[in-house]
């Protein structure tokens, strides 16, 4: 009898074990890919930053002005892309933090 029980334990360990193992698993896919919209979230920004760059030339706005606007752009979108939150979630007492896009984010992937 207690034999049965020890090896009922013993089950429900190796159960939860290899649950905590696929959970772990489930959240590394979802920080690679939450890293991997980041990375292209940084390249269309740096795509953006150059055409208002060639926007500017071709406007011949040089100098002064095109230091202010190029830095009110760079703040614009240092701003947007702090706008998002992080939250924490723990597997088997490991807190591991997962970035939650910005409101902005969302809408922006809706539009055309």
């Amino acid at each position: 009898m207690e034999n049965n029980k020890l090896k009922h334990e013993q089950e429900k360990l190796k159960f939860e074990q290899e649950r905590l193992k696929y959970d772990q698993e489930r959240l590394k896919h979802e920080q690679d890919r939450l890293k991997h919209e980041q990375t292209q979230r940084d390249h269309d920004h740096v795509r953006e930053r150059r055409k208002f760059i060639a926007s500017l030339v071709a406007n011949g706005e040089l100098g002064e002005t095109y230091d202010k606007k190029l830095a009110d752009y760079d703040q614009s979108l240092k701003s947007a892309s702090t706008t998002g939150s992080s939250v924490s979630t723990s597997v088997a007492g490991a807190s591991i933090p997962i970035p939650v896009p910005a409101k902005e984010d969302y809408i922006s992937f809706n539009q055309p």
